[in-house]
């Protein structure tokens, strides 16, 4: 798991035009081995420190004030995503998005977000449960991948009476 192995440093980044937006200039290699001889080391470590919290308390809560305004009839699954890149927000933080929504905000907009999470997780565990098949049979045949998507899928959209 790269969460345990450390390597999410090379996933979890800022998004570029957060990065660009932001107040300071961010070092690319601050969390890195790579800057660890630098005598700013510290430095540039602190500044991403800081620009994680201004994302989580002014960019992130500010998102979904403006979001919280839209109107669910004419604002769409494709303009949530690209309204959250634009604002510099990776989708993995949806969920603190939603949770900072206006209790105001209309109820097709906290449907809109919570059925994007949704999506999006199932997604996500069907890409892990896909590359485990993969593993597993190692050969590239259609029928287990397929058996590994029905067997999935079919509690997840399937209603019993």
């Amino acid at each position: 798991n790269d969460r345990q192995s450390g390597r999410e440093i090379f996933y979890n980044l800022l998004r570029p035009s957060f990065v660009k937006n932001f107040s300071i200039s961010l070092c690319s290699d601050a969390l890195s081995l790579w800057a660890e001889g630098d005598p700013l080391f510290k430095e540039y470590n602190q500044d991403i420190e800081n620009a994680t919290i201004y994302l989580y308390t002014q960019a992130i809560p500010n998102f979904a004030r403006r979001v919280g305004m839209e109107n669910p009839e004419t604002y769409s699954a494709n303009n949530l995503v690209e309204d959250l890149h634009a604002s510099g927000i990776n989708l993995r933080h949806l969920g603190f998005v939603r949770r900072h929504l206006p209790l105001t905000a209309p109820a097709g907009i906290h449907r809109l977000i919570l059925t994007e999470l949704i999506a999006r997780g199932i997604k996500n565990e069907l890409r892990v449960r896909l590359r485990n098949t993969m593993e597993k049979e190692r050969i590239t045949r259609e029928e287990p991948s397929q058996r590994a998507v029905f067997s999935y899928l079919t509690p997840v959209f399937y209603q019993s009476k």
